[in-house]
């Protein structure tokens, strides 16, 4: 009897697709993508070494025709094994993979230094930076495209303004991410951080930025947020033009599965709001110790009310430090609070919790991580693996 499987898993760079055969005898094609050149390209398996097809195009096809259970695999170039782990491809399955052997760090650029927004403007007329994280893969092998996810505050994303490090801290996402693309843990993914307008020079620095992460104008009872409510305009500058141009200009993969957005603090609120609002967009959310308070929790009466379906976000990680410190105010015990009631919001709303398929919400309560980018920056790692998925 005919066996078809078939098996879709979109965030990585392994494609799988459909393949026919008996259960003893499936056939399984692997199909390698790289600039080979003049180099010689062979496929090491647990089965012995396997000399490919040259399709063109940069690309090679190994067929196993007499395997009956999983095959552990890697590319080797010229004697160089692909960086990262093993492969492991079950029996019958068509899989496309796209490898690297050079390169072990990927690379940190303000692609647009003068983005300008015509649904979202900054207050001053000025551009805002863009910065842009691209894996290792992405220069060495450029028949691979890539997840994207977009963070809010990308001056404190990788550590190259200053300012905006003194002011934030410092998350080192890229460098979470070339360890994860050396350990296979998490998809080698492009990385947008969208500048916050950080003014040095003001008596409240953080004031546009208050104004642009806020989904709502509302009272603030800890008196940091003086204007508020320019956060549908600042998502709309994101999904209606920023990612128009990043998906014109970088080899993404843009549909909703390999689509995601995340940021801390209000950040993380805004967050929140965009999986509730654009799940159609995103396919999953981080939020890293989310302003759940904003607006007499509105965070988590929204997320209550959307009712998990084909329109909202598919995975979602949130988190709050425990030991997050507020100089003078109660804000402490209403961040733990309110983000208790956004994990309980989701589960109300039929997210479960370790479903790698649907939602995970995972209350991180961390003694000592105190409320600034260095401290959301070492939840990145596990936020990131979790809502992009593994690279192997």
């Amino acid at each position: 009897m005919k066996v078809i499987r078939c098996l879709s898993v979109a965030w990585i760079p392994v494609l799988l697709g459909c393949a026919s055969g008996s259960d003893e005898q499936a056939q399984t094609t692997i199909r390698v993508h790289y600039p080979v050149g003049a180099r010689t390209l062979t496929l090491a398996t647990d089965r012995g070494t396997r000399t490919g097809t040259a399709l063109g195009g940069d690309t090679w096809e190994f067929s196993f025709t007499e395997v009956a259970s999983a095959l552990s695999v890697k590319p080797v170039l010229d004697g160089v094994p692909a960086r990262g782990p093993d492969y492991k491809i079950a029996a019958g399955q068509r899989v496309d993979i796209y490898p690297h052997f050079f390169q072990t760090r990927g690379s940190v650029s303000t692609r647009w230094p003068e983005f300008k927004s015509k649904v979202h403007p900054r207050p001053d007329g000025m551009g805002r930076p863009i910065e842009v994280y691209v894996p290792p893969s992405y220069e060495e092998n450029p028949t691979a495209r890539f997840p994207v996810i977009y963070m809010m505050d990308g001056q404190a994303m990788f550590s190259n303004w200053v300012i905006g490090t003194a002011v934030l801290g410092d998350a080192l996402v890229d460098d979470a991410l070339d360890a994860a693309a050396e350990t296979g843990a998490i998809a080698e993914s492009i990385v947008v951080g969208i500048d916050s307008p950080v003014l040095a020079n003001s008596s409240d620095p953080l004031e546009d930025r208050h104004l642009e992460l806020t989904p709502t104008e509302a009272f603030d009872p800890t008196g940091s947020v003086k204007k508020s409510g320019d956060g549908p305009k600042f998502l709309a500058m994101l999904v209606d033009e920023l990612k128009r141009l990043v998906d014109a200009e970088l080899r993404t993969r843009p549909a909703r599965e390999t689509t995601f957005i995340g940021g801390g603090s209000l950040g993380g609120l805004m967050s929140v709001y965009a999986g509730v609002t654009r799940g159609d967009v995103f396919g999953g959310i981080v939020s890293l110790s989310g302003s759940a308070w904003w607006d007499d929790r509105l965070a988590v009466r929204m997320v209550r009310d959307a009712k998990t379906g084909p329109k909202q976000t598919l995975k979602v990680y949130a988190d709050v430090g425990g030991g997050e410190d507020y100089p003078d105010t109660d804000l402490k015990d209403i961040m733990i609070a309110s983000n208790r009631a956004l994990f309980q919001a989701y589960t109300d709303a039929g997210y479960v919790e370790g479903r790698t398929l649907m939602t995970l919400v995972t209350p991180v309560l961390d003694p000592g991580h105190e409320h600034n980018a260095t401290h959301f920056g070492k939840r990145i790692p596990s936020a990131l693996a979790f809502v992009i998925g593994p690279g192997r």
